[in-house]
């Protein structure tokens, strides 16, 4: 094998430390210092978009904080605007209960005093009743004619003797 006969290891060796220091030299000139600016570069923007990223959090905690306060203030406003409108509601209803009420009573008075003055009516128109009725009975029973007087004389005869009794 040629490679390892020693008359070629001297030009091998030069050779390789030639080629090392080129490429050492390639590499530590050039492209690692490109390297080293693309992830310089690299970690300012994700720097940069990280900072932006936590001013934005903060922002966004921010806009929360003020949707939550908007939401509670909203809410406690809607709270006070229906508890307005129950309150006027039941006032209302209150105030409707109250006139139906007292249209109920002034139409139950009113029928009261109807029937007291129908009952009136009745218990005046009674007697005549009554006392027609009776005649009637009487001449269709005993087939005579009876003067009223003396039907109401007998019939208080007889109302006398049922309180006595």
């Amino acid at each position: 094998m040629p490679q390892f006969n020693l008359l070629y290891f001297p030009s091998q060796i030069f050779w390789l430390v030639v080629s090392f220091a080129a490429l050492y030299i390639a590499m530590a000139y050039f492209l690692l210092p490109r390297v080293k600016g693309v992830l310089q570069k690299r970690d300012e923007e994700l720097q940069k978009i990280l900072t932006q990223a936590d001013q934005l959090n903060a922002k966004a905690r921010e806009i929360e904080e003020s949707y939550q306060t908007y939401m509670n203030e909203a809410e406690q406003y809607a709270a006070s605007i229906m508890n307005t409108a129950r309150q006027s509601i039941e006032q209302k209803g209150r105030e409707q209960e109250d006139a139906y009420a007292k249209q109920t009573q002034d139409s139950i008075a009113k029928l009261q005093k109807d029937m007291e003055q129908k009952r009136q009516s009745v218990l005046e128109r009674v007697d005549d009743v009554c006392g027609a009725f009776i005649r009637a009975l009487f001449r269709v029973v005993y087939k005579k004619k009876v003067a009223l007087s003396s039907l109401e004389k007998a019939i208080r005869q007889g109302e006398k003797e049922l309180k006595d009794v």
